[in-house]
């Protein structure tokens, strides 16, 4: 059930890649899953650990300022 709201709520993602997006959906349900825990902690392994890391450190993923969110 998780794994479809992650997907809904993402499949506007422009990531430039599928499979950007595909691992997008997987960390925000491994941390929406353990929300308390950290993420070596929410992530079921030591891959998808290194993995959103990855993820955060590429040129792909930007972060924004919104009006809403200082």
């Amino acid at each position: 059930m998780m794994s479809k709201w992650a997907q809904q709520e993402l499949q506007y993602a422009q990531l430039g890649d599928s499979r950007r997006k595909k691992r997008l959906v997987r960390i925000v349900e491994d941390l929406a899953g353990q929300p308390g825990e950290s993420v070596p902690q929410a992530s079921a392994e030591s891959a998808a650990t290194t993995a959103a890391y990855d993820f955060w450190n590429s040129p792909y993923f930007k972060e924004r300022r919104y009006p809403c969110c200082p």
